[in-house]
């Protein structure tokens, strides 16, 4: 092939003729350098190769409130790129703007003068929750506490079968309560008697028994314990505003003839407490 060289009407110039590319050229780039000469083009050095992939972009994101009733602005989401810099990838920084949500109306009247609250406020009052007719209402703290005593005398021995042993007065609570009670004594017994712990309110032979204790039979039964007894959500009860007694007894559950009896109490010798436990609301 003839390596001809035109020049153009307008100036330029047309080379027709062969080029040779040196051996290791990648002709899949479609690109190379080459020098035109009288015989031919060359090229000035050898294959170009596909470089290194750039870095990957990162994205980061941020939200803005706006306050509510305010416009958003036009564009929204906002994107900023910034380019690759040496080692820093491109990054493309995305702004989304939302409005806030609207000003709630205002509150409801005081507590302490609500209209939907039952009964009044008062020293030692919470709201609570009525199921009985599904309201909030105005109810006592609950009350509560410890009262005990190991100070007592012994019985006398004989063959009667109730020997009231001591007893605890309950003042008036701001709330229904049960009696739970715990206590012992020691017992002097003979072969045939059988003397039960029992717990009595407000009187000290009739009254409903809140605790019981089982004894066992002979002359050297041991100390009974007393444990609560028949408490439940309409026994034993002991109404608001009401004090109350809790007799502590021995009891004899045999017809015996003989005569028995109960030590004086001490820190070897026996007690006896009551629990105020509150009825739930």
């Amino acid at each position: 092939m003839t390596n001809d060289w035109t020049t153009n009407s307008d100036g330029s110039v047309t080379f027709d003729g062969s080029i040779t590319f040196p051996a290791g050229f990648n002709s899949t780039t479609g690109a190379g350098i080459v020098i035109f000469g009288p015989n031919g083009g060359t090229t000035n050095f050898g294959a170009i190769a596909t470089g290194p992939p750039g870095l990957a972009p990162t994205m980061t994101f941020t939200t803005v409130q706006v306050a509510s009733g305010t416009a958003l602005p036009t564009t929204n989401p906002a994107v900023v790129f910034t380019p690759a810099s040496g080692s820093t990838p491109p990054n493309y920084a995305v702004t989304n703007y939302v409005n806030a949500g609207a000003t709630g109306a205002a509150g409801g009247t005081e507590i302490l003068t609500a209209t939907d609250i039952e009964g009044t406020a008062a020293q030692g009052s919470f709201i609570g929750y009525s199921t009985a007719d599904a309201k909030a209402q105005w109810q006592p703290e609950p009350c509560g506490g410890y009262f005990f005593t190991n100070t007592f005398s012994a019985t006398s021995s004989t063959t009667v079968a109730v020997k009231p042993i001591t007893s605890i007065t309950i003042s008036a609570q701001l709330r229904d309560w049960w009696p739970e009670v715990s206590g012992q004594f020691n017992v002097i017994g003979a072969v045939d008697t059988r003397i039960d712990a029992v717990a009595r309110v407000n009187n000290a032979t009739s009254g409903t028994i809140c605790g019981y204790g089982l004894g066992q039979a002979g002359s050297s039964a041991p100390p009974p314990v007393l444990q609560p007894y028949g408490l439940s959500s309409g026994n034993n009860v002991i109404s608001a505003g009401s004090a109350a007694t809790i007799y502590f007894n021995a009891e004899n559950q045999t017809s015996s003839s003989n005569p028995w009896n109960t030590t004086a109490g001490g820190v070897s010798a026996g007690y006896f407490s009551v629990k105020v436990a509150p009825v739930p609301a």
